[in-house]
């Protein structure tokens, strides 16, 4: 596992939770190499026991870590003494001619692979894309403004030396780990950022910031809506590749937006979308499943900070940043919550008040009558759904159990809006489109007797028009106009 995991070209890059498990497999990598015909050199550690054993030639002493040095390994930097990640940013006096070359080369010089600088980064590709649309050639002298905003954020660069991020994501000993997501955008940029939640035996908690990305928004003007949407689909693909990339296994996955129009078109069949947003909702869905997204307050989502972008000291000061919002570490109760469909519970009280008393009395017990075949339960928000044997399945949550909708005006708007949608198609064709969120007792003569109204009202509003006679007939000359014998 370490070979395929923690291998980059011919670095090896891996640890252990103990000591003794550390020996082991720096045992186990040495034997299994050798029988390729390779050989492990220039070993660090930091720990000198660690070491032990090896041959001096294999030992690289300018790697050997103390107490308070740090390694560089693929562009990271890492200090061995308390664990932690840091950046070394280093900046050249200010020259007097700043020019888009001058700026391009010095924000390449800032190695970010896991994105934790993300909301300090994206606001330097912010100007560096403004300065695109100026249109100004390589080395030609900024415009006033454009000088002074960068000069202020180039001078703040330093700061990031006093940024450190935890290593360690993951305890050895945790009872749960999840994995939450957020992105947000604006219309200069979008983003998303990932974060561990460990749950200890005991019930602490805690979150760490394990990744991130950011861009900047297209030079042609986008809709917020739709810029959203890119950002859902950044933290679909990122979530996806993390969820690959980890050793352990991940209990639970969470995806956070503050659009609740993204969640919309989440939550909707992609045939009924256009097609900018069909083919991203199209992706969303397949990499993750609809019943995952949640909505969450602006105010607590960190990718708020991508989207909008940081100066170097405002990130120094950002409390939500790295762990993420506060409630995050807390029970679940405390979460933010938001019912996309309250309108189902008026026809379900009034209509299935018995199944529904039964199922909160009793969730495991039987409903007899007509609901008895569909296996009825109650979700967490108490909407009766549709039961089954579908839950191991890949489909969407909304798809494999369908909110069950007695026959009530509401359900006529259901099936109404939904035929609409289809652009007034059949019983059949309406009732299968609805049965993907929804299912109507008695749907198909539901679907009719809407549908029946729709076409009263289509047939009375218009009549055919009646073409003119052909001339052959109205003509008086004919053969049979005199009878002879």
């Amino acid at each position: 596992m370490v070979l395929q995991r923690d291998f980059y070209v011919d670095d090896v890059l891996t640890g252990a939770e103990t000591k003794n498990e550390a020996q082991s497999l720096r045992t186990e990598l040495i034997e299994l190499l050798k029988l390729a015909g390779l050989n492990i050199r220039k070993w660090a550690a930091n720990d000198r026991e660690l070491l032990r054993g090896l041959s001096e030639q294999d030992i690289n002493d300018k790697l050997l870590l103390g107490e308070s040095q740090t390694f560089k390994t693929l562009g990271v930097v890492w200090n061995s003494f308390d664990d932690s990640i840091l950046y070394s940013v280093k900046i050249n006096p200010t020259a007097s001619r700043i020019t888009k070359r001058t700026i391009s080369s010095e924000i390449a010089k800032i190695y970010d692979p896991f994105g934790l600088l993300a909301p300090v980064i994206v606001r330097a590709k912010m100007l560096l894309q403004r300065l695109w649309t100026l249109k100004l050639d390589w080395d030609e002298s900024l415009p006033a403004d454009v000088h002074t905003e960068w000069s202020k954020y180039y001078s703040q660069l330093p700061l990031l030396n006093n940024v450190k991020f935890p290593r360690k994501t993951i305890i050895k000993t945790a009872a749960e780990i999840e994995l939450h997501g957020f992105c947000d955008a604006s219309e200069r940029a979008y983003g998303a950022c990932v974060y561990l939640r460990t749950i200890a035996p005991d019930g602490h908690v805690w979150t760490r910031l394990l990744t991130a990305r950011s861009k900047v928004a297209p030079l042609k003007s986008q809709t917020i809506p739709r810029l959203e949407l890119s950002g859902a689909l950044l933290l679909a693909s990122l979530a996806t590749t993390v969820l690959q990339a980890l050793p352990s296994n991940i209990s639970r996955t969470v995806y956070w937006t503050d659009s609740t129009i993204v969640l919309h078109w989440i939550n909707t069949s992609p045939h009924t979308l256009k097609t900018f947003v069909a083919n991203r909702v199209t992706e969303i869905q397949q990499k993750t499943h609809t019943s995952d997204w949640r909505h969450i307050p602006t105010t607590d989502n960190p990718a708020d900070l991508i989207s909008r972008g940081q100066s170097p000291q405002d990130f120094l000061r950002s409390t939500i940043w790295q762990h993420g919002p506060e409630w995050l570490q807390q029970p679940e109760k405390y979460w933010p919550s938001w019912n996309p469909v309250p309108l189902v519970e008026i026809p379900e009280q009034k209509k299935a008040t018995y199944e529904i008393r039964t199922l909160r009395t009793d969730r495991n017990s039987a409903v007899k009558g007509k609901l008895q075949r569909l296996n009825p339960f109650l979700d967490k928000d108490e909407i009766l759904r549709v039961g089954g044997r579908l839950s191991h399945s890949p489909m969407p949550f909304t798809q494999k159990h369908p909110i069950i909708l007695p026959k009530s005006s509401v359900t006529a708007l259901i099936i109404e809006h939904e035929h609409l949608l289809n652009l007034h198609s059949g019983t059949q064709a309406t009732l299968y489109a609805l049965r993907r969120s929804y299912w109507p007792i008695d749907g198909r003569s539901q679907v009719w007797s809407t549908l029946k109204k729709c076409l009263k009202q289509s047939t009375s509003s218009w009549s055919p028009i009646s073409l003119a006679r052909p001339s052959l007939l109205l003509c008086e000359d004919s053969s049979l106009a005199e009878d002879s014998v």
